[in-house]
């Protein structure tokens, strides 16, 4: 039996269409649920830090507080206390992490006594990763203390 080419070239047009109609579906739900992602709040590190920037506002009410990052490969993410004069007057900086669920938490940066982990220059040690890291305060209060002591060491006329 003789199968004339026809018939495979029509079968074959046929398979390419329902494919292109699938394909144009696949993309129409995935534009669709994009716009839907897209409405979606951003539930990173820094949103969390903006919750305690929201917790922590209370404490201070005479300073405006700001959430600064995320800066770097680190993802580290800051909190500024600025005075009338718009001088910061306070800050904390925090780094991601993760446990092993994939939620959220923050380890404080400590910016003296880095470790040698990158060389000097390198992207590591550019990017903050020689920083260490401590845990954070426990409550909110603990944390506004912190701030707290820092503003009145910087305060003008303190030494």
């Amino acid at each position: 039996m003789n199968t004339p080419i026809n018939d495979i070239v029509d079968g074959f047009n046929a398979e390419a269409a329902s494919m292109r109609a699938e394909r144009t579906r696949i993309e129409t739900q995935i534009a669709r649920l994009n716009r839907k992602l897209d409405l979606l709040p951003n539930y990173g590190a820094t949103a969390l830090v903006g919750r305690l920037v929201d917790a922590l506002r209370p404490h201070f009410p005479e300073h405006s507080l700001d959430v600064l990052g995320p800066f770097g490969l680190a993802n580290e993410t800051a909190i500024h206390i600025r005075d009338v004069d718009d001088h910061t007057v306070s800050s904390i900086s925090f780094l991601p992490d993760r446990n092993e669920q994939n939620d959220y938490s923050l380890k404080r940066v400590e910016h003296g006594n880095p470790t040698a982990n990158y060389p000097p220059n390198s992207l590591g040690a550019l990017n903050g990763f020689n920083r260490r890291s401590a845990a954070l305060p426990a409550t909110i209060e603990d944390l506004a203390q912190y701030l707290r002591d820092q503003l009145e060491e910087r305060a003008p006329g303190t030494s």
